[in-house]
């Protein structure tokens, strides 16, 4: 074993006896610091700089998988803005392919950033602690897994889109799967308008139920941008858009049995959040900034 920093005094101790020892003084989760250390052990279950070593050797692979993932997800997002060089110049597509864009920008930003953080962990293994070398390596591990699984999914998503550009059946079979995605939510929340219409709820359902209805309000916004653009591009879509209207109003009618259900004392204590909720995103136009809505749905909920 090397001669190098020991402030926990787990060189060469038993992954558990070590694991407890980090604990006490790390605010980290036990599980994790667990996991950490169990990666730098030698065969005998005993953490060891040895094995930081050898962790080191593999992170190289690690930080290697998605960068050349995300290398793949740019050539699938560079497929799909050829083929919208051929679309028609509306709101949907700009949208969509702003969103492919933004998406890889970030993932490129992100492997550049894991290149970084192991070359700094490499630098740091002859002055940083033992744990924290080794949890170090573990985040590491993990944040260049959850890259490639992005980068993996953006190709994915890229590659879809650009079949959407190009076919025409393709947009329809898409378009119709998102009015049954929000049928179901709309499904879902008659259910909570049963149980406050019943009186077999409280007041977070109640917030839960009247934030859901405003944000099946914008996606019915988005889906009717969507379809204007859609009828220009195809025509058709009739029978889409009586489907679509039968679900706006039938989103409208929940919503009215959700306010009527409030008692007082929720208005007292929660109309402020839904309120709130409400005027933040009531100026969005279509394609709604969903990033904007999750922002002000987690700042609203209780």
């Amino acid at each position: 074993m090397r001669e190098r920093a020991d402030t926990e005094g787990i060189d060469g101790r038993p992954v558990d006896a070590a694991a407890d020892a980090v604990a006490d003084d790390t605010d980290r989760d036990p599980a994790v610091v667990r996991a950490a250390l169990g990666a730098i052990a030698d065969e005998d279950g005993r953490v060891t700089w040895d094995g930081v070593d050898a962790e080191l050797a593999e992170a190289s692979k690690v930080v290697a998988t998605p960068e050349t993932r995300v290398e793949l997800a740019a050539m699938a997002v560079a497929d799909a803005r050829d083929a919208a060089a051929d679309a028609p110049d509306n709101d949907t597509v700009a949208a969509r392919l702003d969103t492919y864009e933004d998406r890889l920008s970030a993932l490129e930003a992100t492997v550049t950033g894991l290149g970084e953080r192991l070359q700094s962990i490499v630098s740091n293994t002859r002055e940083g602690s033992l744990a924290d070398t080794a949890l170090a390596l573990h985040d590491l591990r993990e944040d260049a897994s959850t890259a490639q699984w992005n980068a993996d999914e953006l190709a994915d998503d890229a590659e879809s889109f650009a079949d959407w550009l190009t076919d025409p059946a393709v947009r329809r079979e898409e378009f119709a799967a998102d009015l049954d995605d929000t049928a179901d939510s709309l499904d879902a929340l008659a259910d909570a308008a049963d149980r406050l219409d019943g009186g077999d709820a409280d007041a977070t359902t109640w917030v839960g139920a009247a934030l859901q209805a405003d944000v099946l309000s914008l996606v019915v916004a988005d889906l009717r941008a969507e379809l204007a653009d859609l009828r220009a591009w195809d025509g058709g879509y009739d029978d889409e858009a009586d489907r679509l209207d039968a679900l706006a109003d039938r989103r409208a009618d929940i919503a009215a049995r959700i306010d009527a259900s409030a008692t007082s004392e929720w208005r007292d204590a929660h109309g402020d959040r839904v309120e709130a909720f409400a005027s933040a995103v009531r100026d969005l136009e279509p394609p709604i900034a969903w990033g904007v809505v999750q922002d002000e749905l987690d700042a609203a909920r209780p």
